[in-house]
């Protein structure tokens, strides 16, 4: 994820991350990928996702005080 948004800026983008509705119910096949997961596994995917959320905003925090063009407008 570090280098793709690296990358984007580059380019004069920025990564954005979003979410939408479903259009119907989810599929039983999609729920029960984490379900079969260990506790374990479970555990470090979350801390997984944690690490890069953490990443992420840091990056950003530098790119704003950096005055990075592609934050213009996103200050906090």
């Amino acid at each position: 994820m570090e280098r793709l948004g690296q990358l984007l800026l580059v380019l004069g983008r920025r990564p954005v991350l979003g979410v939408e509705p479903l259009e119907g119910p989810v599929p039983q096949s999609e729920l029960s990928v984490s379900g079969a997961m260990s506790p374990g596994r479970r555990l470090s995917e979350a801390s997984s996702w944690n690490r890069m959320a953490a990443q992420l905003s840091a990056a950003g925090e530098q790119a704003r005080s950096e005055g990075h063009p592609a934050t213009a407008g996103h200050e906090r």
